[in-house]
Parts: structure tokens; sequence; C-alpha cells
């Protein structure tokens, strides 16, 4: 975290954690990005989109989408 912070990003952790990224969607706010660690993989996800090393997708069309959440920060 401290990189993010070193560009100027306050991330907010936010308390939710067990759940696989395709449920965890309703619980983030709209038009805002979450950093996303679950387990083995971080990803960016903003309105139901995940940017990782494998680009840009909708969160249920992702194999990573049956992962479990580790922490989620709310970057903006």
């Amino acid at each position: 975290m401290n990189a993010l912070k070193h560009f100027g990003v306050k991330p907010k952790a936010l308390p939710v954690r067990r759940k696989s990224l395709k449920n965890l969607i309703p619980y983030l706010k709209r038009h805002h990005r979450h950093l996303v660690w679950t387990t083995g993989h971080v990803q960016v996800v903003k309105d139901g989109w995940m940017v990782d090393q494998d680009g840009v997708r909708p969160v249920g069309l992702c194999r990573a989408s049956r992962k479990l959440t580790c922490g989620v920060w709310l970057l903006d």
C-alpha cells in the first residue's frame, strides 16, 4: 500500500471477506475503483468489470470470479 500512497492514492479498507468475487460485486460502490485481493491474485474492479494481467473483462466471464476475497480496498 505504500506504493499507492506514494502516487497519491488513499486506499480505504472495506470490511468484506470470504465472498467470491462474483458475489462481491453488489457490495461494491458503483463508479469507484476497488483493489480486490483474492486467493493468490490481485485485480482492480469497477462497475462489474475486472482488470488484471489477462486484460479487461466482465467479472462474470473471468475464471477469477470464483475465487474467495481476502481483502478489498476502495481506491477513489
